[in-house]
């Protein structure tokens, strides 16, 4: 317990220093005003891309799918059912200022790549977050395509939508996990070995950059507010205790019922269990909405996702027989 909740925090100040960074620059007026604009567009349009060919082509592989096909498959129902789950959440708080698709996304979408994974692997090992990458991977994929459309495909074509940056790299990332092409790349000085070097050390410099970029685009959101008026978000207290406390509690007692233990038990709640997705204001500011409000929402629920994360892992290890 004391140790994921060090882990929680090391993750939590990590984000905070970065979104603090950009609130700074923000409040101050250090930068323009366009300065969203360019680092979403770069976001949405070419490091969130290649963050997705990378996860893709590293746990899309015919190895990982034959040895963990259970949890793949588990991943599919489980992203049905936190899809159902986030439209009927959705529906509940249609009163809410807080746009419906949008509600969808926070509810069916966390954060548990660049937050979730590392405490994982603190907690319970490499091995463990292997597992769950592979049980993620329609999440991922989803995240790409569906949860694309829920934030930026108002007003969109379809055939539009598909050709977006996000569905390609889903489309080129899948292709390169089967196919292993990323992975025959040798030490031995040929030009095909180069090329693939240089196109992985590309792609992974490029990933690296997604979280840093989204959370200076929060903060400099948030920067539209007084550090006063940021708490002042009755609806971000309200979905950080839907989204951090009754979602995991809901999956874990559904999956306890079932008979469901191990991976298939903690990995669903542990994932569920994590804070809102920065990709709400990454997408929606790229869409050129307000995204005051996501970020709002972001920030708030990393911030009661300090007590909240480490009891989940606590009761998925306890219940899940870990």
């Amino acid at each position: 317990m004391t140790d994921t909740l060090l882990l929680t925090l090391q993750k939590i100040f990590t984000l905070f220093t970065f979104i603090s960074v950009g609130y700074f620059l923000k409040r101050k007026a250090l930068l323009p005003k366009e300065c969203s604009k360019v680092l979403s567009f770069l976001g949405t349009n070419v490091i969130y891309p290649a963050y997705l060919v990378k996860n893709l082509a590293t746990s899309f592989t015919r190895e990982n799918l034959s040895l963990n096909l259970p949890l793949f498959l588990w991943g599919l129902v489980f992203l049905g059912a936190v899809l159902a789950l986030g439209f009927v959440v959705a529906l509940c708080l249609k009163k809410t200022s807080i746009p419906r698709n949008t509600l969808i996304y926070i509810f069916a979408f966390s954060n548990y790549g660049y937050f979730g994974y590392p405490v994982m692997e603190g907690v319970f090992g490499k091995e463990f977050v292997a597992k769950a990458i592979v049980f993620a991977i329609p999440s991922s994929i989803a995240i790409g395509s569906i949860g694309y459309f829920l934030l930026m495909g108002k007003g969109k074509s379809v055939a539009k939508s598909l050709l977006s940056p996000s569905v390609i790299a889903i489309v080129v990332g899948c292709l390169l996990g089967i196919s292993g092409i990323l992975e025959t790349a040798t030490q031995d000085v040929t030009v095909v070995n180069t090329v693939l070097t240089f196109v992985n050390d590309t792609l992974s410099t490029a990933s690296n950059c997604m979280s840093t970029v989204t959370m200076l685009l929060t903060g400099f959101v948030l920067g539209s507010f007084s550090l006063k008026d940021l708490f002042k978000s009755p609806v971000s207290y309200l979905i950080g205790v839907l989204r951090l406390m009754l979602m995991p509690a809901i999956t874990a007692t559904v999956l306890y019922f079932l008979g469901v233990r191990g991976l298939l038990f903690a990995i669903p709640v542990i994932i569920t269990a994590m804070p809102v997705g920065m990709n709400t204001v990454l997408f929606t500011e790229a869409a050129g909405k307000d995204s005051s409000e996501s970020a709002r929402i972001c920030f708030i629920s990393y911030i009661m996702g300090i007590i909240t994360v480490p009891l989940a892992f606590s009761l998925a290890a306890f219940l899940g027989g870990l």
